[in-house]
């Protein structure tokens, strides 16, 4: 026969103690995942203002194609859109 060792009352855990711990745990980790920032695009921007918005900027732009916005980018130029959503 095995023999369990006495634990003394304040060191069991508590059905309800598990559960309460389990919800703060759910809670801080739904807290966490939704403070995260929104992706940040400046080193696109720097990309394309150094290889590309020479030829394809809003004055004469080659084909065409203005990539000095999103929606621009996205609209295409004389062979079509550049991207699909």
């Amino acid at each position: 026969m095995i023999r369990r060792a006495k634990i003394p009352g304040s060191a069991r855990t508590h059905p309800a103690t598990r559960v309460a711990f389990t919800v703060v745990t759910l809670l801080l980790s739904a807290v966490t995942v939704r403070s995260a920032e929104p992706p940040d695009y400046s080193a696109i921007d720097a990309i394309f203002t150094e290889y590309c918005l020479d030829c394809h900027g809003s004055t004469e732009p080659e084909a065409k194609l203005i990539m000095e916005s999103h929606q621009l980018l996205m609209k295409g130029g004389e062979s079509g859109r550049t991207a699909r959503n």
